[in-house]
């Protein structure tokens, strides 16, 4: 896949569903949990949180913002106020394809 499969056309926050919806630029979407999105963070915390056995639950999966990163990713801030994760556009298409780990560790 090319570079421009990973850009987002359309992106949604439906926050009652706890769920990130994109349209990416060659048609197809994405629909990513709450939940899905705070298991994948890669920043450095939640990563060793992991490395440890440790993992946030409940309220820690809401997302209650988005915001772009220019045009690479975006950052996600959760209601625990977690906001460390920068989301590739990649990586998001890789969670949404369930391939996140493969992204990851490739």
């Amino acid at each position: 896949m090319n570079r421009e499969t990973f850009q987002p056309a359309q992106i949604q926050h439906r926050r009652k569903e706890g769920v990130v919806t994109i349209v990416w630029r060659h048609g197809e979407t994405s629909s990513i949990t709450g939940e899905d999105l705070r298991r994948y963070c890669a920043c450095s915390e939640c990563r060793a949180k992991e490395k440890i056995g440790l993992r946030k639950t409940g309220e820690a999966n809401d997302v209650v913002r988005l915001e772009l990163m220019g045009t690479t990713g975006m950052q996600v801030v959760f209601a625990d106020g977690h906001d460390r994760g920068i989301y590739p556009w990649e990586y998001l298409y890789r969670i949404g394809q369930d391939e996140a780990m493969e992204y990851l560790y490739a």
